[in-house]
């Protein structure tokens, strides 16, 4: 073997090296990726549960005059809503 044919055979082996290092590379930043976004995830539920719990904790929540007005019967507190639309929320 020259001294030319080590060289290639150096330069071979480093460009295998180079496409391992960079696949290793991605395989990171997609679980890094899923991570990050699990986290964030986690913390919406968890703010949107501290949100709930302060409202039952203080009683009414700005939720609760919607609320009840969507949950009334059909023609009964709710002006200019038809029968069809308050079909899901009809109580009688």
């Amino acid at each position: 073997m020259t001294l030319s044919d080590l060289a290639s055979l150096g330069s071979l082996i480093s460009s295998v090296a180079v496409l391992v290092s960079l696949t290793y590379l991605a395989y990171q930043i997609r679980q890094s990726t899923k991570r990050t976004r699990a986290l964030i995830q986690s913390a919406r539920v968890d703010r949107l549960m501290s949100q709930m719990i302060g409202f039952s904790e203080r009683g009414a929540s700005p939720l609760v005059e919607p609320l009840a007005r969507a949950a009334a019967p059909a023609g009964q507190g709710i002006p200019g809503l038809s029968p069809r639309r308050a079909g899901p929320f009809a109580t009688a």
